[in-house]
């Protein structure tokens, strides 16, 4: 087979790698280039737009851009499709942020537990990256993607529309992505960046996830919040800081938020098979302090890896029992929460407003239905 490098036509060997994950293909010397009526095209409705789309047997692929040796995948080889009864009977985790960092380290741990993971990702070439990744990193992982931009809470609903109609269950939701730095802005809703991708876009997946969680015999939710929550502050009449924006306190606002949330839905769903946990994973070295003030950055040179961090999470994810449903933790013990967290008025206020915009019906207080 004949691949289209950036300036040339390489010859690849193929050889399988591991039944319905991906293929190994190793160079070998190019010949001269193909006249331009036997070149292959890219694709423009693929989702693998960087990607030329090789055609023997009329079965697309898509290369990685490794020197020397690359990985090659069948398209949407690991796009989640409805379960059967075949599948494996494993803990059905949902994790959003596993690209790197702290998620990424988080998805090794609990696929080498056994888990079968889905991944909400933005783009089809990063899911299928990932994926391969991780079925190389683990051997025998279940492992799917869907796609899920959560700057958009119409994709937010399609993505948890489509796993609520693939799985049987759903025994874990961990809400760990996040952004840091975003430029101010508002996204397509209207939303404030940070409020929208750490706030806002867990708080509609978890609500609409809410009936496949149900089906559990034991479901939990984990918040990765974080320490900044404790320096922000709520302006419930400013949630989008349009008055007076930083950057700091966009992101503890979020974290913030996440936090009290974490309590409102724990108590809405107290009697229920249903637990929800915030977390402080504690300080690591992750992708958000390159878009720190400059006075934090040297920060970097002084913090561990992701995976003492990530450890915080999997084993919130992993233990056969924790405290109380709305319970915060500082890395693997429980702390207390920010002040904020125990001000009811302020909770039930966000808890309310956050359901408006968003749309989504707000849960009754046990007490209410």
């Amino acid at each position: 087979m004949w691949a289209a490098s950036s300036r040339s036509w390489t010859r690849v060997s193929l050889t399988p790698f591991a039944a319905n994950t991906c293929i190994a293909a190793r160079n070998t010397p190019a010949r001269p280039r193909l006249s331009s009526s036997r070149r292959i095209p890219l694709s423009s409705t693929s989702g693998y737009a960087l990607y030329p789309r090789l055609t023997e047997n009329n079965e697309p692929i898509s290369l990685t851009r490794r020197p020397g040796i690359h990985h090659v995948y069948p398209m949407s080889s690991a796009r989640l499709r409805p379960m059967g009864e075949a599948e494996p009977d494993s803990p059905i985790t949902v994790l959003t942020g596993a690209t790197g960092g702290i998620g990424g380290v988080v998805a090794r741990r609990l696929l080498e537990a056994g888990h079968r993971l889905i991944l909400p990702v933005r783009s089809a070439d990063r899911g299928e990256r990932l994926c391969a990744t991780l079925m190389e990193e683990v051997p025998d992982a279940w492992v799917r993607w869907v796609p899920c931009d959560l700057a958009s809470m119409a994709s937010v609903r399609e993505c948890a529309e489509e796993i609520d109609g693939c799985v049987p269950k759903l025994d874990r939701l961990v809400n760990n992505a996040a952004v840091y730095g975003a430029p101010r802005g508002q996204t397509v809703d209207g939303h404030e960046t940070h409020l929208a991708v750490n706030y806002l876009a867990p708080f509609l997946l978890t609500h609409l996830l809410l009936p496949a969680l149900e089906r559990a015999e034991s479901a939990r939710v984990i918040n990765v919040s974080g320490e900044t929550a404790r320096l922000a502050r709520i302006d419930m009449k400013d949630l989008n800081r349009a008055r007076r924006y930083t950057v700091l306190g966009a992101y503890g606002q979020a974290k913030l938020a996440l936090i009290l949330f974490t309590r409102a839905l724990a108590s809405r769903l107290r009697g229920t098979d249903v637990s929800v946990h915030a977390v402080h994973p504690g300080p690591a070295a992750t992708g958000h302090l390159e878009a720190a003030p400059r006075w934090l950055r040297w920060l970097w040179s002084l913090l561990p890896g992701p995976r003492g961090a990530a450890r915080s999470v999997w084993r919130l994810v992993l233990l056969p029992q924790l405290a109380a449903s709305g319970s915060y933790y500082l890395g693997r013990l429980r702390g207390p929460a920010p002040c904020a967290a125990y001000r009811a008025g302020l909770v039930d206020a966000l808890y309310a407003r956050s359901s408006e915009l968003v749309d989504v019906p707000a849960l009754p207080e046990p007490g209410d239905a």
